[in-house]
């Protein structure tokens, strides 16, 4: 293994180990009733948690900014869950995810899902924890790819359309006639010079 691969898996696990801190932080905002900016401030994380990486302090951080468009998100994209009737882990495992899919654009949505995932096989309280969160950020990856897909497909269809309009046709001799149709005679000039 090179050096940059094992800068890469570093980096890597390093993000997986801060999510984990940061869904505890978050179950433990959540439990004592605090806003996730002021445990962030005031450091009192249980010990369990110990230092808290830069990445996850950026997560909570970010999270506590967005957190209601995250929760809005998660709500239409929801089927028959409020956010009151989510499990506890569940919940804050997926505005976790939710806010690196949509506010963090150096993750790949592959890597913050199947993270998310394991993260509920890790902390979630019911056996089919792994499967809802799958469910619900599978919903929002679709929703968030869909408008990309048509920015792309529309920038692609503007590409055609400009290409089309700029080239010029090419002269075609009257000998080879194009559009021919048996109902429809056509002239050719005489070959004489007259």
């Amino acid at each position: 293994m090179n050096k940059s691969e094992t800068k890469s898996r570093g980096v890597h696990y390093d993000r997986t180990v801060a999510r984990r801190k940061a869904v505890q932080l978050l179950y433990q905002a959540q439990i004592l009733g605090q806003p996730l900016c002021e445990v962030l401030k005031t450091d009192t994380f249980i010990e369990e948690i110990g230092v808290l990486p830069e990445y996850a302090r950026m997560l909570i951080s970010g999270l506590s900014e967005q957190l209601e468009e995250v929760d809005t998100c998660l709500s239409q994209s929801s089927d028959n869950w409020s956010l009151d009737r989510m499990p506890l882990v569940d919940r804050c495992i997926l505005r976790l995810a939710v806010y690196e899919m949509r506010f963090v654009s150096s993750v790949p949505v592959s890597v913050t899902i199947n993270e998310a995932i394991e993260l509920a096989h890790e902390f979630g309280g019911e056996d089919g924890s792994g499967s809802f969160v799958n469910g619900v950020l599978g919903n929002i990856a679709r929703s968030i790819q869909a408008p990309e897909e048509d920015a792309a497909a529309s920038q692609a269809s503007t590409l055609a359309s400009v290409q089309a309009s700029t080239q010029v046709p090419a002269e075609v001799p009257a000998e080879a006639p194009t559009n021919m149709s048996a109902s429809a005679p056509v002239s050719v000039p005489s070959q004489s010079g007259r």
